[in-house]
């Protein structure tokens, strides 16, 4: 028996003291975790929104085709009634096209609207029109194909030599010594440019529509990307040297979109600047690294919602480093003194696309040469609001510039 014991029982070892956890180590605990999440977080969303960029801004795929996915839900002599659409598509503002299978109707604003149908007036007709419970493809291109099935208008289809191969392009022959050359958006077909093609074939000027690099059949960009005029402007500038050699002695240099920043590049680089009187631009791209700001604000991520200005910092800093990417080289506002042509700018407040503060800022740095027209439209979507005020506003300024 142990000493000290009582018969009969039996002694417990006794417990150790029980360690208490300080404060401090729990709270470093969950910094810890916290700060693990948080890192996970933005590596592996940053990685993933960084390849979002890449495969949204910077690779070109096949040309984008809006789907046949509106219903027609009547048709008669004058107006088309539609079903409405998640997307919006039957409800669109202003003048726009409808496409069926053979079929291209240009349709204004809507008329009537029901809580599940939306009726327009048919105002141009080409081909068969669709027939109730078709379905149909509406875009804000307002004319379709070409010059020849919008307009009647006789064109050719030419190629003009860049630097990394042979490009092409409608023309449209004039009678005066201006061509005005015509550079669509990214990923959009040359039928962007039908809106306001009819001004110069009125005007008498000849008219080159034009491909360039990473045009479907086309050559690609060295790079892989889009460039966002750091290199386009080369085919523009080609472009208005094929221009020079049959006969312009004054140019003036449309550009959409991305087509824009094609054009501001050209106006700052281009030997040809000189012989260039004017340029017209509609929501262009001044800033590209804004433009991706401005998308990251509307786009959902699984799980997540929308982008948050933290993660997209982060992807921007990753398309830097995995891209070569260097964001400061897309902004044309950076040079804004080597800009010396009249520019018309159109760009709508609703530009879901491409933000208007960046053009707003190239307008400020420049108002000696850059008049800028700020409508209530979406993205390259001025014209189909206003038809009749868009060409009003073009006439007076290739008057006062031409």
């Amino acid at each position: 028996m142990a000493r000290g014991s009582t018969p009969g029982t039996t002694l417990l070892p006794e417990r150790p003291p029980r360690r208490r956890i300080g404060g401090r180590r729990i709270l470093t605990t969950v910094l810890g975790v916290v700060i693990g999440a948080v890192a996970v977080f933005y590596a592996g969303g940053g990685w993933y929104y960084a390849n979002q960029i890449r495969d949204g801004a910077l690779v070109l795929g096949p040309p984008a085709v809006t789907p046949a996915a509106v219903e027609v839900v009547g048709v008669d002599e004058g107006s088309i009634t539609l079903r409405t659409d998640r997307d919006g598509d039957a409800a669109r503002p202003g003048v726009q096209g409808v496409r069926g299978d053979g079929g291209y109707l240009q349709v204004g604003p809507v008329a009537e609207a029901s809580a599940d149908t939306v009726t327009r007036p048919v105002v141009g007709t080409w081909g068969p029109p669709p027939q109730a419970g078709d379905l149909v493809s509406v875009d804000g291109f307002a004319y379709p194909d070409d010059p020849a099935a919008a307009f009647v208008y006789p064109f050719t289809e030419i190629t003009y030599d860049s630097d990394i191969g042979a490009m092409d392009a409608w023309y449209l022959r004039g009678s005066s010594d201006l061509w005005m050359i015509f550079v669509h958006g990214r990923g959009a077909p040359k039928a962007e440019a039908l809106r306001m093609l009819p001004i110069a074939f009125d005007r008498g000027y000849h008219a080159l529509v034009i491909g360039y690099r990473n045009d479907p059949g086309l050559p690609e960009d060295p790079s892989g990307y889009t460039q966002y005029g750091l290199t386009e402007w080369v085919d523009v500038s080609s472009a208005a040297a094929y221009a020079r050699a049959n006969g312009a002695r004054r140019i003036v240099v449309v550009g959409y979109s991305m087509g824009g920043a094609a054009v501001l590049r050209y106006l700052q680089e281009s030997p040809l600047r000189n012989q260039t009187v004017a340029a017209i631009l509609d929501s262009p791209v001044v800033d590209l690294e804004a433009t991706v700001d401005h998308n990251a604000d509307s786009t959902r991520l699984p799980l997540l919602g929308t982008v948050p200005r933290s993660l997209t910092a982060v992807a921007k800093q990753l398309v830097s480093w995995r891209f070569g990417i260097d964001w400061d080289a897309y902004d044309v506002t950076d040079r804004w003194q080597d800009l010396h042509t009249p520019m018309l700018v159109f760009h709508g407040t609703n530009d879901g696309s491409v933000p208007i503060e960046p053009t707003r800022r190239l307008a400020n740095l420049r108002p000696d040469l850059v008049s800028l027209i700020e409508t209530d439209a979406d993205h390259v979507q001025s014209w189909n609001l206003d038809p009749e005020g868009y060409r009003a506003t073009i006439e007076a300024f290739l008057d006062a510039n031409s």
